[in-house]
C-alpha cells in the first residue's frame, strides 16, 4: 500500500552509493519497498553519493546529489529537506518488512528516543544496535544535532550519534512490531577501527571497550498506551 501526501508524516532518508549494478538493482528494491508496505503518509528522499551505476526511481522519490562525500553528510541534506516530523534513517541494503512504519513513528513521538526495528527477525541489541535502519523524531534530531560528518565515508557515525543521544537525556528503545531484513553487510576494514579509534578519542573512551549502550538490551517497546516495558 502506498501513501503519499503533500504533508508527510515520515521521512525515509536513504544514502545511496551504487559501484555495481547489483547494488544499483538493490537500491531500486528498497526504494520502492518503502512505498510498497507503507503505511502512514510518507516520503522518500534519495541522496546519491556520486553512484556509478544509477538508476532511474520513482518521481516522486526526491533524488539529490552530494558528490561523495558519506554517509553523515547524506544523512544531514536528507534531514534538512524532509517534511515529516518524524526521521527514518535506512541504508540502500536493507528492506523494510510489512507493518514497519507505525509502531516506529509511534515509539519515535514520544520524545527524545530513538525507535530501533528488529533485524532479520531478531531484536536489535547489543552489537546489533547498528545505523542500517533507526527512527527519530524531529525534536530529537533537533536536541542531539547532526551527524558528525569527520565520520567519513562510512562506520560510527551512527554510534557517534547514539552516545550523543544518551549524553542528551534520550535513550533507544527496541520495536518487536517492526522488523527490516538487512540484505547485505559492510566488511570491517582499516576504516573502521580509524572511525572506532576517533569515536572513543572524542568522547574520551577505551577503544577497546563496547559503548555502554551495547552492553544491555534495549527496553521493548509496546504499541499499547503504556509505552516502554
Amino acid at each position: 500500500m502506498r501513501v503519499e501526501t503533500a504533508t508527510p508524516l515520515l521521512s525515509v532518508i536513504i544514502p545511496v552509493w551504487d559501484m555495481t549494478p547489483g547494488r544499483a538493482d538493490l537500491t531500486e528494491k528498497v526504494v520502492n519497498r518503502v512505498w510498497e508496505v507503507s503505511t502512514i503518509p510518507t516520503e522518500v528522499i534519495v541522496i546519491d553519493n556520486g553512484s556509478a551505476h544509477r538508476r532511474h526511481l520513482r518521481a516522486s522519490a526526491r533524488i539529490n546529489w552530494v558528490a561523495n562525500k558519506g554517509i553523515a553528510p547524506a544523512f544531514n541534506q536528507g534531514a534538512m529537506w524532509a517534511h515529516g516530523d518524524v526521521f527514518c534513517f535506512l541504508n540502500s541494503d536493507c528492506l523494510v518488512e510489512p507493518g514497519w512504519d507505525k509502531p516506529l513513528y509511534d515509539c519515535a513521538k514520544v520524545g527524545n528516543v530513538v525507535a530501533c526495528p528488529w533485524t532479520n527477525g531478531e531484536k536489535s541489541d547489543g552489537i546489533g544496535i547498528t545505523g542500517w535502519c533507526f527512527v527519530a523524531s524531529k525534536y530529537t534530531w533537533e536536541v542531539v544535532g547532526p551527524f558528525d560528518e569527520t565520520f567519513v565515508p562510512a562506520f560510527y557515525e551512527d554510534t557517534d550519534w547514539f552516545e550523543r543521544l544518551y549524553k542528551s537525556g534520550g535513550k533507544m528503545w527496541s520495536v518487536p512490531a517492526a522488523n527490516v531484513l538487512h540484505v547485505r553487510g559492510s566488511d570491517r576494514d582499516l576504516l573502521f577501527l580509524a572511525n572506532r579509534i576517533r569515536y572513543a578519542w572524542k568522547h574520551k573512551l577505551d577503544p577497546n571497550d563496547t559503548p555502554h549502550f551495547w552492553k544491555q538490551p534495549l527496553p521493548n517497546w509496546s504499541i499499547m498506551p503504556s509505552g516502554p516495558e
